[in-house]
Formats: structure tokens, C-alpha cells, sequence
């Protein structure tokens, strides 16, 4: 039982009351920001960027970033403090402002980065590399956890300084290669606002013409203006991809700036863009003297100047990023406007290729400086931070954990190290990912390397630094311990084990692609969807370009021949993004340097395939360390869904006139992938014709895909029926009918209905003002009708595009010579000669494909680039 104590009186206070002083006001508008705020700031930003936490950057970064732009405010906080400080940090936050704007993550990569190395290659990297990163933070760690005396503090403070200046030596390179890779950018500044002036005075000899065309039709000439206007909008805006980091724009949203109000006005296709294209000049410049100023501080032993070096490098890139956001729109919406306006009149086709060319060296152009911009920016702030550390290192003479802003430099020091070990942990992941299409169970916050950390300080009693390299090597076994998680993963994912390689054909050829093989005769150059050309199989997932072989090149014997003293080279390119499936879900991935193939041809149609270079495989072998030897795939491998851009160079050059001409180009491509789920069908739509910005109904997939534009693919469960329509009009164009695998609708009908028991392509048509050019119809019965010259001219009255109708009256010949046998039902193209195999595309009950093989009951064939089995025909 307890009770009451007595009570003890208070004791008066030794002072009395204080005063209370009055406020004192500072007219600066940035003196809120202190020293340790802005180093807690940092950390704490790079923490959400690591988490993705991208609502939260949005409302961190443009506030830090704003008054870092400023002068150093003066106020007592900042007295003493080395100027490095304040830069590192205003170049730290706008480095990590154009990241955030420009949809890149924490290291200055686009969403579904795919590491230049493939998954066994990244883990021996990350093997190499974790060792100096491990020995700085145990140096953090040592210097922080007690109280030493001076001649102990002395020692080690000597041990850290010398660990700084090498990371230092490390961010001087860093920013050098990337002031090197903006000198190389730096020059298509200018060659794209050539191409946008060039542009616009298109567009107005355009204007000009269609407009004297339709003088008498006042709604004719309303709807000429307008799309010149958009035209000029398009060539300013810059299109974005399926960014997943960050938001961009509408393209209503931006247009309705750049179009304007007066629709008489010239066409602009430069005033915002220019705008943004001399920002983005003043950060290359800026970026490039900030380069040279921080190799000349990382190798001289004199005092640096820190309030000039690199002073106006963070707003540059603010002013930068800032521009370029305020123009970025999704890529499908740039896409489906152009595709409007060549639906619109064949006239317009010109034009909205070269608009797409421009977009595209505008989108590679950012792309690549956002890169270039982010190891400069990174490596100064490094730089400039390290060189503040040092100052304060040096300043202190005895204790360090009783310094606050010395305390605090030291962590810093230790964030950096532990980004640099989850800067490989991330490469690790991005290729775990890129691998499987799914996340690994991963902790970015290395907790038990931390804690190892701080007993291993705590522990060493006998102030031995020699201690610390064996230390070093504890923590690494420790850290590797993510590649036994990595390793338990992969065993409970049986997804590679299965993976096998398969070859598949395509071809191009003047019947068949008779549109492609003239680009690649005229303009030297074609890209190539996969989807399209039947080498994305339904029943496979994962698929990786492993491979490709050059089977055979002809020319037109009626052409030019190769003279003996040329060669003819041939390259195949993979885009940086592609995509990928995983059971229903799709992923966008972006290759860091996709692989290529080339080869060279000589007169007499020797073909020679390029080989990697020695020196290559030497600088895989440096880069993997002692394991390279048995890490067979050392590079990554791009989607099998990636555009391929198909190129031919004459060398030494000809004339145009003396060139060759092609007539048939063959592939064969191998393919790494998986088994797909047997319980899902896939349908592929494949638009023909004039499109436009026809937008396709569909009922929703098992990702909730449904209505969609272009080529597309939509997964179901098996023995889904799924409802498709088609526009019947489509700006100038008017719906033809569908052709399908599995069905065969009634021509002219804009719904279908398709049940997937197996895997189904639907290809809806469209054609201008009525003329037909499905592949469906009998054109060799309509010469026989008409007769050839009538034909001919009529042909030339209904179509006004040149490409059209040489692609009219050459399948009009091929099928007057090999006249068609009518087929009772759509026949299936395979991957092998086997019923059971997979369809890749399939030919309509009026379409000629070219045999290039009989076979016992199949024919090998192409059919407009996708080769492969259908069943004979012959009895």
C-alpha cells in the first residue's frame, strides 16, 4: 500500500525573466534555407526518388530548386560555410528537376531501362564494384561513432580525405564524358531548327496549293487552314513515349497554344520549340564550361573559386527542363494526328513523313541530353559536395562527432557511397526485370549492411586503419547476400529454364512490299514492325531478337547492276524501346545500346556478315571482371517487338541513277522466348489502307486494353468472343471490310464478331474517295474487263498518290500473269509445316502469296513480308 509523500517547495530561478527581442525582418527571400536543412533536404529527396515517390518530387524539387537559384543568402548560417556547399547542392536539386521533368528515374534513365548487360553480366559487375563504396561508408561510420583523440582523429580523418579525392577523380570523369557527350548533341541543335524552317516553308507551298484547289468551297478551305495550323503545331511539339515517371501534357492541351486564333496566319512550326532549342543550347554551353572548369579544380592542388565555377549551371538546367516540359505530349496522340491529316488528301503523305523524321531526331536529340545532362550535373554536384567535405575535414583539428555541419558532411559522404552500391543493386534489378518482366524482392535500404556497419566501428578498439580493408570484405560478403535472394527467386521462376530459341523468316520483295521496297530504293532507309511482318508469335512470350541472318539480297535485273568495284552493306538496327508480353500484360522496355547486324555484299552476291571486334570483347572481358570467361550472354538482348530500322549504303557512293535496284531482301531472325499462357488467345489487329485516326472498338482484354489506333494486340481467355468495329468513314477515307484468320465477314460489313478458340488476326481496310485496294479483290479480272490502258487511266484519275497506284497496277499484272485460284477459306500461315504450329499471319481468300518452297502437302511462302507454311493447295 502506498501513500502521499511529502511535498518539496520549488526553488526561485538563479535569473529572472528575459527579454523578449524584437523580430527582426530579412528582405531576402531565400534566407529560410540553412546549411543542415538543405543537406537533410537532399537526402531526403533522393530517398523519394529512389522510392518513385513522384507526387512528392513534384512539390520538393521546383521549391529547393527556386531558391538555390539565388545568391547565397547572408545570414549567419552560411558564415563559414565553403561556397561548394551551396553550389553542389542548387546543381543536386535542378540536375534531379530536369531528370524528374524530362521522366527519367533516380539514375538518369527512362522507364523499362534495360542495362546494357544482360542478367548473368550485371551480376558479376555488381560483384566488381561494391568494394570502395562498402570501404567509404565504414570510414563514415568510423569517423562519426566516438570520440578519438587527435593524433587517432588525425589518422583518420587523413584516410578519409584521401578516399573523397579519389570519388572526386571518379565524378571529374564522369562529368567530362558527359561534357563530351553534349558537345556531340550539341549539333543537332542546329540542324533541327533547319529542318523546322524548312518545314514551314513546305507547309505554306502546301497551304497555297490547296487552297487554290478548293476557292469556290469555303468549308474545304476552313478545313485546309486548320490542318496546315496543327501541321506547324506537330512540328513543335515533342513527343513522349508511355512515360510512367512523371506527367506530360494533352495534345489538345498544347495545341490549342500553338495553333491559335488566326487561322490566315503563316504556318509556325518554331517559335516555342525555338524558344526551348535555345534553352537547351544555353545548358550545353553552360554544361560544357561547368565541365572544363571542374576538371581544372579536380586536378589542381590550389584553392577553387566555387562561387564562379559552375554558377549559372543548376538554373540553366532548370530553364532547360522547365522549356521542354511545357511541349511534351504522348506520342500516340502526335501519331493519330498526322495519320489524320493523310487521310485527309494524299498530298499531305510527304510532308507528315519528314514531320515524323523531324520528331524523331527532336525526341533522340532530348533523349540523349537528358542523359548527358545528368552525368554532368551528377558528377559537378559530387565534385563541388566533396570538395566542401574536405574543407571541413581539414578545418577540424580534434573531435568530429560534437561538429554538427562536420557530422553532417561525413554523412553525406556515406549517402553518396550507398547510392553508388545501389546504383549496381539497381543495375542488378533493371536486368532481373528486363529478364523475367517482373520485380525482384529486393531492399534497397541495405539494413544489414548498415547495422554490420556500425558494429564493425564500434568494435575496433585498437584504433588499427589497416583493419578497415579486411572490414571491407566482410561487407561485401554481406551485401552479396541480394544474389542468393536473386538466386532463390530464379529457381521459384521456371520462366528461363523454358526459354528456347526459335528461327523465323520475313522478306521484303516488289510483289509482296512492293510500298517498302521502293522507300528503301529512294530514301536508302525502311523501318520494320515486327507485328506486321509475323515475327511476334502468340504463343510465345518474352521474346528477345537473339539473332538475325542475311539469307538472300536481289536486284532488278532490268536495274542497274553492282559495278565490281562496290560493295553493298546492309544494316539492321533494333529501336531503343520495344515491348515485351508476360502472360496479359504488355511492357515497354528501353535498351541502353541495342545490338545491330550488318553485312556487306559484293558484286558477285558474296555475303559477308560483320563480326564483333576483338577490342569489343576485351572491354566486356575488363568491364566483367576474372568471371567473364563463363558468363556466355554478356549483353542484353532487345524485345523481338522493336521497330527495325533496315538501311542499304552504296560504297563507293553512286550516283541515284546508278545505283541497283532492290527486288527482294531476305531475313532469317532468331528468337529467344518462353511458352505463353495456354489458357490465352491473342488478337492482332492490323489496319490496312488509308487509316487515318481510325479508332478501332474492342472489347476490353484480361489488362483492360480495349478500344485502340494502328496495329495493336489484345489477349483474352480462350473461347472469348470478342466484338470488333471499324469507323465507316475516317476523314477522307471510307471503311472496305475485314479480313480474318478465322472468319470471313461480308465485304463492306464495319462489325465483326470473332471467337478465339485459337489466336486470330483481323485486318480491317480502308480506302480513299472509293477506289479499292484490298487485297481481296480481283484486279486481274478488272484489266481483263477494261483493258489494260483503260485501266491504266483510270487507276491514274481515282488515285492521286504515285505509290498507290504503282502498287495497284503491279498487283494488276502479277495477278493477270499468275492468275489467282479462288479459295474456298482463308488459309493460315504457320511457323512450321505442322497444323499444330503457331499462326503467324495468313493469307485471304483472293490473296497471292509468292511460293518460294513445295513441301510434302505445305508451301513455304511470303505474303507481304510474313513467311512461313500454309497448307497446298494441289491435290
Amino acid at each position: 500500500m502506498t501513500k502521499a509523500g511529502a511535498d518539496a517547495p520549488g526553488r526561485p530561478a538563479t535569473r529572472g525573466a528575459g527579454r523578449t527581442p524584437e523580430p527582426v525582418f530579412l528582405d531576402i527571400s531565400n534566407a529560410w534555407v540553412h546549411p543542415l536543412g538543405v543537406q537533410a533536404a537532399l537526402e531526403y529527396a533522393r530517398d523519394l526518388f529512389l522510392a518513385g515517390a513522384q507526387e512528392e518530387l513534384r512539390a520538393l524539387l521546383p521549391v529547393y530548386d527556386k531558391a538555390l537559384a539565388q545568391p547565397v543568402p547572408a545570414t549567419e548560417a552560411w558564415d563559414g560555410v565553403p561556397p561548394s556547399v551551396w553550389r553542389a547542392a542548387q546543381t543536386e536539386f535542378a540536375t534531379m528537376l530536369y531528370r524528374h521533368r524530362s521522366h527519367l528515374d533516380y539514375f538518369g534513365n527512362p522507364a523499362g531501362y534495360t542495362p546494357l548487360l544482360s542478367l548473368s553480366g550485371s551480376i558479376e559487375l555488381y560483384k566488381e564494384e561494391t568494394r570502395r563504396a562498402l570501404r567509404m561508408m565504414l570510414l563514415s561510420a568510423w569517423v562519426t561513432a566516438a570520440d578519438r583523440d587527435a593524433k587517432e582523429s588525425g589518422a583518420i580523418l587523413g584516410d578519409t580525405i584521401r578516399t573523397v579525392n579519389e570519388d572526386s577523380d571518379a565524378a571529374a570523369e564522369q562529368v567530362t564524358v558527359g561534357e563530351k557527350k553534349i558537345s556531340e548533341v550539341s549539333g543537332s541543335i542546329d540542324s533541327i531548327t533547319r529542318d523546322l524552317k524548312d518545314l514551314a516553308n513546305r507547309l505554306a507551298d502546301l497551304r497555297n496549293r490547296l487552297l487554290s484547289e478548293a476557292q469556290n468551297d469555303l468549308r474545304r478551305q476552313a478545313t485546309i487552314k486548320f490542318g496546315i495550323k496543327m501541321a506547324g503545331a506537330l512540328c513543335q511539339v515533342i513527343p513522349v513515349g508511355q512515360p510512367v515517371l512523371g506527367a506530360v501534357g494533352s495534345l489538345a492541351g498544347v495545341s490549342a497554344d500553338l495553333v491559335g486564333a488566326d487561322q490566315d496566319s503563316a504556318p509556325d512550326t518554331i517559335s516555342k520549340i525555338g524558344g526551348a532549342l535555345t534553352k537547351v543550347a544555353e545548358a550545353a554551353e553552360q554544361a560544357r564550361e561547368a565541365g572544363k572548369k571542374a576538371g581544372d579544380a579536380a586536378s589542381s592542388e590550389k584553392s577553387v573559386d566555387w562561387i564562379t565555377v559552375g554558377k549559372g549551371l543548376g538554373p540553366a538546367f532548370s530553364s532547360a527542363s522547365e522549356g521542354i516540359k511545357a511541349l511534351q505530349v504522348p506520342k500516340s496522340e502526335v501519331e493519330a494526328a498526322l495519320a489524320k491529316l493523310e487521310a485527309e488528301n494524299p498530298e499531305w503523305n510527304d510532308l507528315t513523313r519528314r514531320i515524323r523524321e523531324v520528331n524523331e531526331k527532336k525526341t533522340a536529340l532530348f533523349g540523349d541530353l537528358a542523359k548527358a545532362v545528368n552525368s554532368v550535373g551528377e558528377g559537378f554536384s559530387r565534385l563541388a559536395a566533396n570538395a566542401g567535405t574536405v574543407v571541413r575535414l581539414q578545418q577540424k583539428k580534434g573531435r568530429i562527432s560534437t561538429d554538427p555541419e562536420a557530422v553532417f558532411a561525413v554523412r553525406q559522404m556515406d549517402q553518396r557511397a550507398r547510392l553508388t552500391l545501389q546504383k549496381y543493386l539497381y543495375l542488378l534489378v533493371k536486368s532481373y526485370e528486363s529478364a523475367l518482366l517482373k520485380k525482384p524482392s529486393v531492399d534497397w535500404r541495405l539494413p544489414k549492411v548498415t547495422e554490420k556497419i556500425a558494429d564493425l566501428a564500434k568494435s575496433n578498439t585498437e584504433k588499427d586503419l589497416t583493419r578497415i580493408n579486411t572490414e571491407a570484405d566482410q561487407l561485401s560478403g554481406l551485401f552479396e547476400e541480394n544474389l542468393s535472394v536473386l538466386r532463390e527467386q530464379l529457381l521459384n521462376d521456371n520462366a528461363l529454364v523454358q526459354e528456347a530459341t526459335g528461327v523465323q523468316q520475313f522478306a521484303l520483295t516488289a510483289r509482296q512490299t512492293p510500298q517498302a521496297i521502293d522507300a528503301l530504293n529512294r530514301g536508302g532507309s525502311l523501318a520494320i514492325d515486327p507485328l506486321s511482318f509475323g515475327l511476334i508469335r502468340p504463343d510465345r512470350q518474352r521474346a528477345r531478337l537473339s539473332g538475325v541472318e542475311l539469307v538472300e539480297l536481289v536486284f532488278d535485273p532490268e536495274g542497274p547492276p553492282v559495278p565490281e568495284d562496290t560493295n553493298v552493306v546492309l544494316n539492321l538496327v533494333p529501336a531503343e524501346k520495344g515491348i515485351m508480353r508476360r502472360d496479359q500484360d504488355l511492357y515497354l522496355f528501353s535498351s541502353e545500346s541495342p545490338v545491330r547486324w550488318g553485312w556487306t555484299i559484293d558484286a558477285s552476291g558474296g555475303i559477308t556478315p560483320d563480326t564483333q571486334s576483338l577490342a569489343s570483347k576485351d572491354l566486356l572481358d575488363f568491364i566483367l571482371g576474372e568471371k567473364s570467361a563463363n558468363t556466355r550472354g554478356k549483353v542484353s538482348l532487345p524485345p523481338a517487338w522493336s521497330e527495325l530500322a533496315l538501311s542499304v549504303l552504296y560504297w563507293p557512293s553512286l550516283k541515284r541513277k546508278d545505283r541497283p535496284r532492290i527486288s527482294k531482301v531476305r531475313f532469317k531472325a532468331r528468337i529467344d522466348s518462353s511458352p505463353a499462357p495456354e489458357d490465352q488467345r491473342v488478337l492482332t489487329v492490323l489496319p490496312e489502307g488509308v487509316v487515318g485516326d481510325s479508332v478501332i472498338t474492342c472489347s476490353a482484354d484480361l489488362a483492360g486494353r480495349g478500344d485502340g489506333y494502328g496495329p495493336m494486340i489484345r489477349i483474352y481467355r480462350k473461347g472469348r468472343t470478342v466484338d470488333l468495329t471499324a469507323p465507316s468513314l475516317s476523314g477522307n477515307a471510307v471503311f472496305e471490310g475485314w479480313d480474318t484468320s478465322e472468319e470471313e465477314p461480308e465485304p463492306g460489313v464495319a462489325s465483326v464478331r470473332v471467337n478465339l478458340d485459337n489466336h486470330v488476326q483481323a485486318v480491317p481496310s480502308w480506302t480513299r474517295d472509293g477506289v479499292v485496294v484490298h487485297s481481296t479483290v480481283d484486279l486481274a479480272q478488272m484489266v481483263r474487263t477494261m483493258g489494260e490502258q483503260e485501266f491504266a487511266a483510270a487507276v491514274a484519275e481515282e488515285i492521286e498518290n504515285e505509290e498507290t497506284r504503282r502498287e495497284l497496277i503491279a498487283r494488276a499484272y502479277a495477278q493477270e500473269v499468275t492468275p489467282a485460284v479462288p479459295e474456298p477459306k482463308t488459309r493460315s500461315i504457320r511457323v512450321e509445316p505442322d497444323v499444330r504450329s503457331a499462326a503467324v499471319g495468313f493469307v485471304p481468300p483472293q490473296g497471292e502469296p509468292d511460293v518460294m518452297e513445295h513441301g510434302a502437302g505445305w508451301n513455304l511462302v511470303n505474303y507481304r513480308g510474313v513467311v512461313g507454311w500454309v497448307e497446298s493447295t494441289r491435290s
